[in-house]
């Protein structure tokens, strides 16, 4: 009886369990997003460059207001995955932040995912996705075009 239900197991796994298509790598990815710093009140906006800091990790460096008094540092952690079905397709994306510029034993950070599905004609073209940062003073914008 064990070995028989150790069978059915083995049989079912394959079925239960299908892995995940990987997400768009970092170093294509990189040519595909903007970040964009705002006030949350739209007084002012700061232009801001990135670069992978980890490939392995889909980390990126991002600086805003090189040049000016205000700059702002932040770390992000980008995943964005198409998973597609014989009816449907859904998009992940994981939006991570830390906050370089706080002081203190603990980094502030925020985060944000989304999973959306749609039928298998529709592909995303671009969206824009917004993280607190300062308490909400503010804004750090991930703006995503398709290529």
């Amino acid at each position: 009886m064990k070995k028989f239900l150790v069978f059915i197991l083995m049989a079912a796994l394959p079925h239960m369990a299908q892995a995940l298509p990987a997400p768009i790598p970092p170093e294509k990815l990189q040519d595909m997003i903007q970040f964009s710093y705002a006030s949350t009140d739209g007084s002012f906006q700061l232009n801001c460059t990135h670069w992978i800091y980890n490939r392995m990790a889909g980390d990126f460096d991002v600086v805003c207001g090189k040049g000016t008094k205000w700059l702002k540092e932040f770390s992000v952690h980008l995943l964005i995955r198409t998973v597609p079905t014989a009816k449907t397709t859904s998009f992940e994306i994981i939006y991570l932040l830390t906050d370089r510029n706080s002081k203190g034993p603990v980094p502030r950070f925020s985060s944000h995912s989304q999973l959306f599905t749609v039928d298998t004609t529709t592909s995303i073209k671009e969206f824009n996705m917004s993280l607190g940062v300062e308490n909400d003073y503010a804004q750090l914008t991930l703006k995503y075009q398709a290529k």
